[in-house]
């Protein structure tokens, strides 16, 4: 510990020929006052107990706000503690006493509303002259299943329509359209602008065969040369020059290197 504050005294403080690198670069000075660890918590311990003579029990010392704190807590002056029982014991004037009107007219129970109706029985339960009445001619034919007209099927063929004859008349068959009847039934020409899909398969004509790139298609068509790369390469685009290397920092770059004073923390002395 004295050699290295012995060392950290022989280091020439901050100059004005000193640069900021050589500041950066000495150790932090050992405040005064400062105290080295321990090696260990059992260095130079004394309080070893003595095992020779009688072994005494330890007593503990106890305050008394520690006494008053080891207390129970009491109950509360208006706690009621349960029923010893759950059943209550009725004495006897309760059980012959008479009630009043007004406990009467409220022990009577709610009646219902004047339109209330009950919930109909699940069975339906049907009177006697429902079960001998006779029903009307209008219910009768309300009875009766709805019918539908019969599908209409070939009568020489009932699976195949292919096989069906044709129910065509014989004038219909032989008719001529009329002029209206045939312009309708032309098809419609395609826009004068349309222009069909394009084979899969071009085909590259003769001239296009025997036609000659020009100069300038054969000067973007060669390759670059090796002497194009050379000329845009810099070999000294990353080299530090030795004048930036001894170069020295303003005062106003070495102020913006240092640390913020807020961020500094000096250690504790112990």
């Amino acid at each position: 510990m004295e050699e290295q504050e012995r060392n950290t005294e022989e280091k020439p403080q901050n100059t004005a020929s000193s640069s900021r690198i050589d500041e950066l670069s000495r150790p932090k000075p050992i405040p005064t006052g400062f105290l080295d660890d321990r090696r260990s918590v059992y260095w130079d311990n004394n309080l070893a107990k003595d095992w020779s003579g009688p072994v005494e029990p330890t007593k503990q010392a106890v305050t008394a706000r520690q006494e008053e704190l080891s207390q129970s807590k009491n109950i509360h002056k208006d706690y009621l503690g349960d029923r010893p029982t759950p059943i209550w014991t009725v004495s006897d004037a309760a059980k012959s006493a008479s009630a009043s009107s007004r406990v009467e007219t409220l022990s009577e129970a709610k009646p219902l509303h004047r339109d209330y109706a009950p919930c109909k029985q699940v069975q339906s339960i049907v009177s006697e002259g429902a079960k001998n009445a006779e029903a009307s001619a209008r219910i009768e034919t309300l009875a009766k299943p709805k019918t539908f007209a019969p599908l209409k099927i070939k009568e020489n063929s009932e699976w195949d329509w292919g096989e069906w004859e044709s129910d065509l008349t014989e004038a219909a068959k032989k008719a001529t359209a009329s002029d209206r009847v045939v312009t309708l039934s032309n098809p419609k020409e395609p826009h004068r602008s349309y222009k069909e899909g394009r084979p899969v398969i071009w085909e590259v004509s003769e001239a296009a065969k025997k036609s000659l790139p020009s100069l300038r298609i054969q000067q973007l068509a060669r390759p670059k040369s090796r002497s194009q790369y050379n000329e845009v390469y810099d070999v000294n685009a990353w080299k530090v020059s030795a004048g930036a290397k001894v170069a020295q920092a303003t005062p106003r770059i070495a102020e913006l290197a240092a640390p913020l004073p807020r961020k500094l923390r000096a250690k504790k002395v112990a």
